[in-house]
């Protein structure tokens, strides 16, 4: 559903990495992001920027599903929007 179109240029990582990520910002390792895991993750990597706003955008906008967390299938979806916003 979510994997990547052949020949469409992408500012995020590829499946492996992506895999890499979401497992790193799993703090808790139930498989699920919530906010405050993605926002720990954004701070470490952009310190000292206050992208909290961009990241609440962006998380509400790939939690397809909408039960306030974002899974593997979501997460791609997720980094679009951190570039987006």
């Amino acid at each position: 559903m979510f994997d990547e179109p052949t020949g469409v240029v992408s500012y995020v990582p590829d499946k492996v990495a992506r895999k890499a990520m979401f497992d790193k910002m799993d703090i808790n390792g139930n498989g699920k992001l919530r906010l405050g895991e993605i926002q720990r993750a954004v701070a470490q990597i952009y310190p000292g920027e206050d992208l909290n706003r961009a990241t609440l955008q962006a998380y509400r906008a790939a939690d397809h599903n909408g039960d306030g967390l974002i899974g593997r299938r979501e997460f791609r979806m997720l980094l679009e929007y951190l570039v987006f916003y």
